[in-house]
């Protein structure tokens, strides 16, 4: 019997706490705040109360204003924040830049797993080999999109050369 797969049976890693500490360590050590604008970016959230902050804390610092907890708590989901933010445990010094790469690399194989699980759902279903290789090519491009710069290109290549093997 050949059962119907959907995405909800493939969990994916949680982010929530890793956000919420990445939020407050931002506001304890907003001398980082710049560096890590550059390394992290509003979609990476998957909490919608947490890139809701991001999203504030990016408009705060554009603008050139104070950011820290007093001035960012009015402006937010104050329950999201009391609860899940203000208790989460701060990160200082520059591993606050090394949990904002963390939370970009988690994202990154977040959307690397949702897109191979519906690859191969794609393959299981018969799909044409052109539109399987358009995934692979979508994947990569929408990586390539967030990111805005080179990072993913080794991972553009692997698709492509396993994109080349299916199609073989």
């Amino acid at each position: 019997i050949r059962r119907e797969h959907t995405l909800a049976e493939f969990p994916v890693p949680e982010t929530a706490s890793m956000e919420a500490r990445l939020i407050i360590s931002a506001l304890y050590g907003n001398n980082y705040i710049g560096e890590l604008l550059r390394i992290v970016k509003p979609e990476f959230f998957s909490v919608p109360e947490n890139r809701k902050v991001w999203e504030t804390i990016v408009d705060m610092y554009n603008k050139r204003e104070q950011i820290d907890v007093s001035t960012i708590f009015p402006r937010v989901d104050m329950k999201n924040f009391s609860e899940n933010i203000l208790t989460a445990e701060a990160v200082y010094g520059q591993g606050i830049l090394q949990l904002g790469v963390a939370l970009m690399e988690t994202h990154i194989k977040k959307q690397a797993y949702l897109a191979s699980i519906s690859i191969l759902q794609g393959i299981e279903q018969g799909e044409a080999v052109e539109r399987i290789t358009g995934r692979f090519k979508g994947f990569s491009d929408d990586i390539s999109g967030q990111l805005g710069d080179n990072t993913t290109k080794n991972a553009s290549d692997l698709a492509n050369e396993l994109a080349d093997d299916i199609q073989s």
